[in-house]
């Protein structure tokens, strides 16, 4: 069952990496402006919001996750290839909320399966969910290197055979039968609404203002200061092989810890990375930053993962794993328009100036969650 995790995790997530770090420079090619580029990327982080939670609640309901993982691998395969046409701003829209639709479920799916299919060795998630940042940089850097923004079809068809096998990979894990479970939503709920929950999400909003707004501006920026679509897929590459490498020794540092310290040190180093970001122009530098990545984004995601997985009630952890991910989205939307407008009125350095201080109110909201854990225990 590992095995066939692993390889959607890499086949899901390499077509992720073959077209969402390019879109923006895609759109851009085809004559949109970039408060329209912001209104389109926006629709995956409110696909995040509203999605996610009606897939997990029928998941938790139904007991249905696998069958769901392989309906959004496929629709994602129809996604890609929609934004082939050049419609303009319509079109771009309109395939993006395809594409968002069936992407934006994924992920709280199969981390919900894949500690369901680990029990007590969870701590371990880590090394099935490496595969996922492999695929991710190997196709994003492949596509660089091809110019994929200015071959479309060649790019949004490695993204959609990508999908495809994901889907296919999902046939190799034992599907349990249908079954109601009563009340999982009403459990899940009861859950969600405790203060330290509110405080995570407040938090990872924050943070998700933050990531948001470099996953859709990082390649603009990089561009604004005359560097090649080729560098932007190298860019990205070191950032996520650089979490490659933290992932290969998170094991060690998840195991009898519930998340929220690393949660903590993640905005910490968040801030410092946009701050550096706003700030240098050279390629070496920008790479020296990306090597944060592995703090940001790759130990803030397994620390998030696993606070809620450890708390969250058995029946009821793909909804609440799905809530989380919709606080994110959350933020996510707000760093895509608030982003935007910054990137036409003043520039790339102004987007992540805003991102560092994003990061650095989620920081403390992770504060709090490390002292009251001091306090009063897990």
């Amino acid at each position: 069952m590992t095995r066939a995790l692993s390889a959607f995790y890499f086949f899901t997530f390499g077509g992720i990496g073959a077209v969402m770090p390019f879109l923006p420079i895609l759109f851009k090619a085809r004559g949109l402006s970039p408060t329209e580029v912001g209104w389109i990327m926006l629709l995956a982080p409110l696909s995040g919001l509203l999605v996610p939670p009606l897939f997990g609640w029928v998941a938790d309901a139904w007991r249905a996750r696998l069958a769901l993982l392989r309906t959004a691998g496929l629709g994602c395969a129809l996604g890609a290839l929609a934004f082939l046409p050049a419609g303009g701003f319509s079109g771009a829209l309109g395939a993006m909320a395809l594409y968002s639709f069936f992407r934006a479920p994924i992920v709280p799916l199969a981390d919900s399966a894949a500690h369901a299919a680990l029990g007590e060795r969870a701590h371990h998630f880590a090394r099935i969910r490496i595969f996922g940042s492999l695929g991710f940089a190997g196709f994003a850097v492949g596509v660089g290197q091809l110019e994929g923004p200015a071959h479309p079809a060649l790019m949004l068809g490695l993204a959609a055979v990508a999908h495809v096998l994901s889907a296919l990979s999902t046939t190799g894990l034992a599907t349990p039968p249908l079954e109601k479970q009563d009340k999982v939503l009403a459990e899940a709920m009861q859950f969600v609404l405790q203060p330290r929950m509110i405080a995570l999400f407040v938090g990872s909003a924050f943070y998700y203002v933050a990531h948001g707004a470099y996953d859709v501006y990082f390649g603009l920026h990089m561009e604004a200061l005359g560097h090649s679509d080729g560098f932007v897929g190298v860019a990205w590459m070191v950032g996520v092989m650089c979490e490659v490498g933290l992932m290969l020794v998170a094991p060690r540092l998840l195991e009898g810890r519930t998340g929220e310290i690393y949660l903590f040190v993640a905005g910490v180093t968040a801030t410092l990375r946009f701050a550096l970001l706003a700030a240098v122009t050279e390629q070496a530098a920008i790479l020296a930053t990306q090597a944060l990545h592995a703090v940001t984004f790759g130990l803030w995601y397994l620390a998030l993962v696993r606070y809620v997985q450890v708390r969250a009630p058995a029946r009821a952890r793909t909804t609440v794993q799905t809530v989380a991910q919709g606080a994110t989205a959350l933020g996510s939307m707000a760093g895509s328009l608030a982003g935007g407008r910054l990137m036409e009125a003043l520039g790339g350095a102004a987007v992540f100036r805003m991102a560092a201080g994003a990061a650095a109110v989620a920081a403390v909201f992770y504060l709090g969650l490390v002292i009251r854990t001091r306090l009063r225990g897990p």
